[in-house]
């Protein structure tokens, strides 16, 4: 874990980053603001000891006021300043709303983008808890972050002016009570560091609670089936007690700080006065540097409570920078180009690939036709999805090249389709999930849904538009493998790829879809992963996959079954 500086520093860059121009902005607003008030409470200060001048004029520390200026023209001229003022701040607070709110939301959009560009292997690696957990709570905390940045920058540039506006008129008093000041705060140092420990616990501890949460709504029937939901709300109970004592520790160090903060600054000023008076201050003098050090009392404590949660909400932007570093980018996948269907073919020439240390190919080639329905059977664990996220680029091969066509293999994103034996129903309505990846036309996704058989879902649930829960959790599995395909349909791919794609459908069921796609015009190139002999009725090819030798290919003409062996 880096330190609280250097991570700050980045945060502080990162925001400096985004804001450019308009962050100098929001500054020099600030800084114009103070200058207003500054200059108010230097006309304000005579008028308040009642130094009134023979002719009935006011003597004011401000060197382009006339001696002699009346009591109304300075009054006139406040009400001037309090009116630009407000003027000034109102700017200031949209345009740092802005920033604060831009910045949160596009970290949001770079996570999210880095998460659809990243190569898969590495998007596997993570855990759904950690991508949530990231999108949600880090990202909330960040916003805090750059609110209490923002914050402590506005209030850094009033008690700076305020402070410079204090020594520019009793230069000696200023001084002695921003010294008692700077000294009476460094205790706080120490409680820095306790608040990054809790930030730090706290943020592990949400994480905890969303890691628990997603694995109980992964098996919700199962545990309302087997009545096991009190040893998941057993679980969530501790670590929800654990957050909490971290949050109520917080608070305390919180509230401590803030307390000391008012009370070194009342000492301050009770030093101060003491020392004047002892000295032989001028009263005027003394007078501006107590309303000066009384107006900074609040943006100091400002810079204190914001310094207390930016330090605290650290952890999580450090963790969110961290996914952001672990997901590189992968080569960007270009449009499809425009090939005619029938040269969209797909060769495998010399691939070899492993996932860790086993390898799933070597030195393997094989040239699949055009419109082509090959099946790819083997055992579990042999690399069947693993062959097919070859094909889908989802995994880059170690050696060799995969062509799709003629077309370059990160070029045919567009024309692939894929299932899986969970399709995942993105919407909370049939038109939703079905439009998520196409602009079908209502039409067009009644058609879809017709060939795969779900006429009679569309009529049970009462529509297209009609709620299915979430994830499709009000109708059966069978049926959302049955609408995962149509929308897989609906992009018109010229190569499909069908992961037990069709394993919740029984023997008659499964038959009828797999002749509907056999007799697809145009048809596209069909892979069909499965483990049931049946689901290959059709397939002209059959690759079979085993740990004990190399793949093996299957020519299948439905009357002789010509069997060959691809050696490495």
């Amino acid at each position: 874990m880096k330190s609280s500086g250097l991570t700050l520093a980045n945060l502080a860059r990162d925001f400096a980053a985004f804001g450019g121009t308009r962050l100098l902005v929001a500054i020099g607003l600030m800084a114009t603001g103070t200058l207003a008030e500054g200059i108010g409470i230097l006309l304000l200060a005579p008028a308040i000891f009642g130094m009134f001048t023979p002719a009935g004029g006011v003597a004011s520390p401000l060197p382009m006021l006339p001696r002699g200026t009346s009591l109304p023209s300075i009054l006139a001229l406040f009400a001037l300043l309090v009116a630009l003022r407000a003027i000034i701040v109102l700017a200031r607070e949209r345009l740092t709303s802005r920033l604060q709110v831009g910045f949160v939301e596009a970290a949001r959009l770079r996570l999210a983008d880095r998460l659809t560009r990243a190569a898969w292997a590495q998007i596997a690696e993570l855990s759904h808890a950690r991508i949530v957990q990231a999108l949600s709570v880090e990202i909330h905390q960040v916003g805090i972050a750059a609110n209490s940045l923002m914050a402590a920058i506005t209030a850094t540039v009033i008690a700076i002016g305020m402070a410079l506006m204090a020594l520019a008129v009793a230069p000696l008093a200023a001084l002695i009570a921003f010294t008692i000041i700077g000294l009476t705060y460094l205790p706080m140092r120490r409680m820095l560091g306790r608040i990054r420990r809790l930030g730090e616990s706290i943020t592990y501890r949400h994480f905890g609670m969303t890691e628990n949460a997603i694995d109980f709504l992964a098996s919700l029937k199962m545990v309302a089936a087997e009545r096991t939901g009190q040893a998941w709300l057993e679980q969530q109970r501790l670590l929800s007690d654990a957050a909490i004592a971290d949050r109520v520790a917080f608070a305390s160090v919180h509230a401590r700080a803030r307390e000391m903060s008012v009370s070194l600054t009342a000492i301050a000023a009770i030093a101060l006065v003491g020392t004047g008076v002892a000295i032989g201050f001028p009263a005027t003098s003394l007078l501006v540097v107590l309303l000066m050090l009384s107006r900074m009392s609040g943006p100091l404590s400002e810079v204190q409570r914001g310094l207390q949660q930016l330090v605290h909400s650290l952890p999580s932007y450090e963790r969110l920078r961290a996914l952001e570093e672990m997901l590189p980018p992968a080569p960007a996948r270009a449009a499809s180009a425009a090939t005619p269907f029938e040269t969209a073919g797909l060769s495998f020439e010399n691939v070899s690939a492993s996932r860790g240390e086993r390898d799933i190919l070597r030195d393997f080639s094989i040239h699949i036709p055009p419109g082509a329905m090959v099946g790819i059977a083997g055992p579990s664990g042999v690399g069947k999805t693993s062959l097919l996220d070859l094909m889908a680029g989802t995994l880059v091969p170690d050696a060799g090249q995969i062509r799709h066509g003629d077309t370059d293999p990160t070029r045919f994103a567009n024309d692939l389709a894929y299932v899986g034996q969970d399709p995942v129903l993105s919407g909370r309505t049939l038109r939703e999930s079905l439009s998520w990846s196409s602009d079908a036309s209502t039409p067009d996704m009644v058609e879809a849904l017709h060939l795969v058989g779900v006429a009679a879902l569309l009529q049970r649930v009462g529509g297209i538009d009609a709620p299915l829960g979430e994830r499709g959790a009000m109708i059966s599995g069978g049926e959302r493998q049955r609408v995962g395909l149509a929308r897989a349909l609906l992009r018109r791919p010229r190569l499909l790829l069908l992961d037990e794609a069709l394993n919740a459908l029984d023997a008659d069921s499964e038959r009828g879809i797999l002749t509907m796609l056999a007799g697809l015009n145009p048809r596209p190139t069909i892979v069909i992963v499965a483990h049931r002999p049946e689901a290959f009725a059709l397939c002209g090819r059959l690759i079979r996959l085993s740990q004990q030798h190399p793949p093996r290919i299957e020519e299948r003409d439905h009357a002789t079954h010509q069997t060959y062996e691809v050696h490495a």
